[in-house]
């Protein structure tokens, strides 16, 4: 095969800085045009509710880059999540309260049948008294 010279770069540093300066000194408005492009594609809606994600007010009037686009997305999904985690935390506390109404309600029954009880106990032992029996032959029926 024989010796080959070497590789020669495609920049030397000073091209490659030279580029690196003229990229920096490039014009941000010249893809403006691309921008707005790409802007009147997306669907636009307008909603001034207070319940609206906040918007950067600012970006409207100097057109979306995608930086601007990439903050409103972030800004829209953090909204998002915020309200989620809401709603979860509301459903949450929902099934909490009534968990304790079912609670309170299965308490409130069980007392009501022990009250059910006794009057049926006391009317029981009010026919037996009238019956003719006496306190003790009654005592007896129930203490056992």
């Amino acid at each position: 095969m024989g010796d080959r010279p070497a590789a020669r770069p495609i920049f030397t540093n000073e091209e490659e800085e030279n580029n690196e300066v003229s990229w920096l000194e490039k014009d941000p408005n010249d893809d403006a045009d691309e921008e707005e492009k790409c802007l009147e594609s997306l669907p636009v809606e307008t909603n001034n509710s207070s319940n609206s994600y906040p918007t950067n007010s600012t970006s409207s009037k100097r057109g979306f880059g995608m930086l601007d686009i990439w903050r409103e997305m972030t800004q829209a999904t953090t909204f998002i999540d915020k309200e989620r985690a809401g709603i979860e935390k509301a459903k949450l506390q929902i099934e909490s309260k009534r968990l304790r109404l079912d609670e309170e309600k299965s308490k409130w029954e069980a007392e009501s049948r022990r009250i059910q009880a006794l009057k049926e106990k006391a009317l029981a032992k009010l026919e037996l008294k009238k019956a003719g029996m006496t306190d003790e032959e009654i005592a007896a029926i129930f203490d056992n």
